[in-house]
């Protein structure tokens, strides 16, 4: 280990968050990195997504920062990843996991290998599905052989682990992506394992069919017969309902997707609404301040300059206002610029691609007063605001005004 490698891998003992700001901060400022350095950096940096960081917010910064600058590293951060992932506790398991997914590329191939080394380690295979889970696109399709595979397993932690992964594969990877074939069977694993003892494998079951249908995954029969599933969870149609209150919940949750085959406009009420928030990019603008892309179809079609919706995250999340900063009607997403201050703006900012918001409202509030002026209009606005007034002077040059932005 170089010299100016091991002062900095020195300072990742500390669980002090000053400390590792300043070593991630020093390892920004490296350059020309071989492999082995990016590989002993790397190695570094994943001591700290061992740390508790629960009520410790500045710690809780540090470590998701830790996480991107991981996947900055490349190959050898992959490497190092991947040997964290078959000995990480759960917790740290999700870190690793999200890394390797971030990086894609290479790390496919060390993800798909650690499929097979590890298939009769039941800890170490459902932490390389969780991996598997974090892929998107091409990367996410390569995975579905092993994934239908393990959805099949007899051990419950291993088979609810590949139903869960199946529906992160339908949010990460569009459906005309995949070969109906491929589609079919993804349905027919998933709905096979609904009768299941075991609840946990009953709930990740619905959730992948419930994920599937909401990307249009589904056809016309398998959302009548999802439909019928559902209700007799929940105990209608004179069925006995399931006995686990998070099995009825999830049911309940994806029910009014599929209201037996019902159609508006020619289309499934599940290719109508196909609206689950999820993130399509994320870019860091500056420390702590995000540009997300969010797929919300129906709030694109009806948003205007100067509205705002309402997040929640996650379900324990608080609700927060936030300005849209543009949008695409014909695509289907809004844009928003998101600074972690808080606690529920935080947690916008640690999802990924991939991830989604548990709900969003809008749109929210009256438009911008825009009109053809004699004079130049002036847009002024500051740090992460600046990105609501984008829209708005975007509408004033679109009626002929010269438009002049001060930021």
């Amino acid at each position: 280990m170089t010299d100016r490698i091991n002062k900095i891998a020195k300072k990742f003992a500390s669980s002090d968050s000053e400390h590792l700001q300043e070593a991630i901060g020093e390892i920004k400022k490296l350059s020309d990195l071989s492999k082995e350095e990016n590989k002993e950096l790397a190695s570094g940096i994943s001591t700290i997504f061992y740390h508790d960081y629960t009520g410790n917010e500045p710690l809780k910064q540090v470590v998701m920062e830790a996480e991107s600058l991981m996947v900055s590293l490349g190959d050898g951060a992959a490497e190092v990843a991947m040997d964290q992932l078959s000995q990480a506790d759960p917790d740290s398991v999700r870190h690793f996991a999200r890394i390797l997914g971030s990086i894609g590329g290479s790390s496919v191939d060390l993800v798909l290998g650690g499929l097979k080394q590890y298939k009769d380690d039941q800890y170490i295979l459902t932490s390389m599905l969780r991996a598997a889970g974090c892929y998107t696109g091409a990367d996410a399709l390569k995975f579905l052989p092993s994934v239908l595979e393990y959805a099949a397993s007899p051990n419950v932690q291993v088979k609810s682990s590949a139903l869960y992964c199946l529906g992160r594969i339908s949010n990460r990877l569009d459906s005309s992506a995949i070969g109906e074939k491929e589609r079919e069977k993804m349905f027919d694993t998933c709905f096979a394992a609904l009768p299941d003892p075991k609840a946990l494998t009953r709930l990740h079951a619905i959730k992948a069919i419930g994920k599937m249908l909401c990307n249009s995954y589904l056809t016309e029969k398998q959302v009548a017969k999802s439909h019928k599933a559902f209700r007799a969870a929940l105990g209608l149609d004179d069925y006995e309902w399931d006995v686990a209150y998070i099995v009825r919940n999830e049911a309940e949750h994806y029910l009014h997707l599929c209201r037996s085959g019902e159609k508006q406009n020619g289309k499934s009420k599940a290719s109508v609404y196909k609206q689950d928030f999820t993130i399509l990019t994320k870019k860091e603008l500056s420390p702590n301040t995000y540009h997300l892309r969010i797929s919300a179809p129906l709030l694109s079609a009806k948003i205007k300059a100067g509205q705002f919706v309402i997040i929640r995250p996650n379900s324990h999340s608080e609700r927060i206002p936030l300005s849209i900063c543009g949008w695409d009607r014909e695509k289907g997403y809004i844009e928003l610029i998101i600074m972690a201050a808080g606690r529920t703006s935080t947690e916008a900012t640690q999802k990924e691609v991939g991830d989604s918001f548990v709900d969003m409202v809008g749109p929210l509030g009256q438009r911008s007063h825009v009109a053809k002026y004699d004079g130049a209009c002036v847009m002024i606005g500051g740090g992460y605001g600046t990105g609501a007034i984008i829209p708005t002077a975007r509408d004033l040059r679109d009626m002929g005004n010269r438009v002049i932005g001060v930021v």
